[in-house]
Formats: C-alpha cells, structure tokens, sequence
C-alpha cells in the first residue's frame, strides 16, 4: 500500500469527524474497508492519534507517506511540522 487512496482518505475524514479519533474512526469504518489494507490503515490510525495528534484533508496523504516510508526524511520534516502546529493549536484552546 503506497497511498491511502480517495476512497480511505474520504472514509477517514468522515469516520473521524462523526468519533473524534482516528482510532474510534477505524472502527467506524472498518466494515468499508479492504481486508488487505485493514491492518496498517489501523496502525495508521494510531499513529495519527498518538503521534500526531490528528491529521486533514490537506495533509493526510502526506502523513501517509511518512507513515508507510519512515526513512523518508522529507516525509518525516513534513509530519513533524504537522505535529507542531497541531500541538500549537491546541495549547490555544
């Protein structure tokens, strides 16, 4: 698995929306979801959860990527910056 996808992406945006969480997401969609691609969409959710501390539309095929290549190190700087300013954002609040 390369990319999540439109399809996964829509189904994650939409679970996490309705659950708050990636993870509370997963099982929201999981039914959806192609068993082949179920367990590390799941890790995925997870890291996004506990890593990142959340993930949109505009940055989560990105996320993606420095998820499935960790010795990306473009991917990483850029999950890392997300991780700033999510982190940013909530302090705020």
């Amino acid at each position: 698995m390369k990319k999540l996808g439109t399809r996964n992406v829509t189904l994650l945006l939409m679970g996490a929306k309705m659950t708050g969480t990636f993870e509370e997401a997963y099982s929201y969609i999981e039914e959806s979801l192609y068993v082949n691609e179920a367990d590390t969409i799941f890790e995925f959710c997870l890291w996004l959860d506990v890593e990142i501390g959340g993930a949109g539309a505009n940055n989560i095929e990105r996320l993606f990527e420095a998820f499935i290549n960790p010795d990306n190190k473009e991917a990483v700087e850029f999950s890392l910056e997300v991780k700033k300013k999510i982190a940013e954002m909530r302090s705020r609040h």
